[in-house]
């Protein structure tokens, strides 16, 4: 079980982040400010913190609302889905295991349809090689790196896992280590997604 106070940590950064990404200061978010914009934000805030695991109550007593307005918002929130792509990365950060929890779960969306030999040596690539956060054989790094470089929609699937991470700074570090194992670098290029050679 989480303890309460690491629980309320997590939730602030949740709001914290939910207000970055949608463009609105923290402050206004945990006001009752009604404009457009911020409402928009709260709500999908509402929703962030509803994915994290809070049920409306609780999303209401935490920001200190009432419960037909947490309700009325997640029905609101549940009609965009625009919202979810822009702060799902903010309740994955912020869960168990953080940013290397949600780089994973965004490769294996990515890499779903792959041999899993495959997913385990773009893996062992971007968790070593790349970030520097695990050790893994260098065999299995320099395939992953060729895969990455190689296959279009395996370098997409990249780019997305780091950008949807906020690590999408490492994207420049994969033409450099590809041209210093002698591998051609065609692929890897920020704000595309795997849809685009599906």
């Amino acid at each position: 079980m989480v303890p309460a106070g690491a629980a309320a940590h997590t939730h602030d950064v949740i709001i914290v982040e939910v207000a970055q990404r949608m463009g609105v200061p923290e402050e206004r978010l945990r006001a009752h400010d009604r404009s457009r914009e911020v409402a928009a934000a709260r709500h999908a805030a509402f929703w962030a913190l509803n994915q994290a695991g809070l049920n409306p109550a609780r999303i209401a007593r935490r920001l200190g609302l009432n419960h037909s307005t947490v309700a009325h918002g997640l029905a609101r929130a549940q009609r965009h889905p625009e919202w979810w792509a822009l702060v799902a990365p903010a309740v994955e950060l912020a869960g168990a295991g953080g940013q290397r929890h949600a780089v994973r779960s965004w490769l294996a969306r990515g890499l779903g349809d792959q041999p899993i030999v495959i997913q385990d040596a773009v893996r062992a690539y971007v968790i070593c090689t790349l970030l520097g956060w695990e050790r893994h054989p260098g065999p299995r790094c320099a395939y992953g790196l060729w895969l990455v470089v190689s296959w279009p929609r395996i370098g997409a699937a990249v780019a997305l896992a780091l950008s949807r991470c906020d690590l999408g700074r490492f994207l420049d570090l994969i033409p450099i280590q590809a041209g210093r194992a002698g591998y051609a670098h065609a692929s890897v290029r920020p704000g595309v997604t795997s849809q685009e050679y599906a």
